[in-house]
């Protein structure tokens, strides 16, 4: 099982990284899920997901079909 985070979204006078990573990583060990997963394009987002313990694991191509 793999908890997958959809979409996460808001504005906060604190990094929310720092507020929803526990509470996400508290709801994967409810559900007995070893990895959480998502995806994003944001550098910044990145950066701070690898701050708290996330790798990147696959990058996801796209094109527009001419």
């Amino acid at each position: 099982h793999e908890l997958i985070v959809h979409a996460a979204f808001g504005k906060a006078r604190e990094n929310l990284m720092d507020v929803l990573v526990p509470l996400v990583d508290q709801l994967a060990r409810a559900c007995e899920c070893p990895t959480v997963r998502f995806d994003t394009r944001r550098p910044g987002l990145v950066r701070r997901a690898l701050e708290h313990g996330f790798r990147i694991s696959s990058v996801c191509m796209r094109k527009a079909v001419p």
